[in-house]
């Protein structure tokens, strides 16, 4: 009985460390977000860091990945995405710029090496409307500005 209980507690505890790393982050159609996964840099220092985008339970496609062993610094861009690495912080920042429609769903922080995965953090993107205007709105607004006045 008592290795029943202990099995339902490490069940319990591994479901509120995965509850933790999972993340939910809200930006605006058109503009910048920035997604910040921490690791410890002791652990993770020169394993591979990837973002990727599940597209369905299993599968998780790379979008970008971070450079391993020199340069960590610099930016590594794919399309509007891009990451970069602060080894010395154990700080992966992904943004993506400007965030479209499409860029909604799950991704994953992740490290690879060796074969060996580790999931760093889970992030669901959500993509809220941005603020549009048309250019009818825009140009009827500009021509009442530079209209003359009429007299009567």
């Amino acid at each position: 009985m008592e290795k029943i209980v202990h099995f339902i507690f490490l069940i319990s505890l591994s479901e509120i460390y995965v509850a933790e790393k999972t993340v939910v982050v809200n930006g605006v159609e058109g503009m910048p977000i920035s997604i910040n996964c921490t690791y410890s840099p002791k652990d993770h220092p020169w394993r591979e860091k990837i973002w990727c985008k599940h597209i369905n339970k299993s599968e998780c496609q790379r979008v970008v990945r971070a450079r391993r062993f020199w340069m960590q610094f610099l930016k590594v861009r794919n399309g509007t995405t891009s990451i970069s690495d602060n080894i010395h912080d154990g700080i992966l920042t992904v943004t993506i710029n400007p965030l479209q429609k499409q860029d909604a769903g799950w991704y994953q922080c992740k490290t690879e090496f060796l074969g060996t995965e580790n999931i760093l953090c889970k992030v669901k993107v959500k993509v809220l409307p941005g603020a549009r205007t048309t250019g009818l709105e825009t140009g009827t607004e500009e021509k009442m500005k530079s209209a003359p006045p009429r007299h009567r």
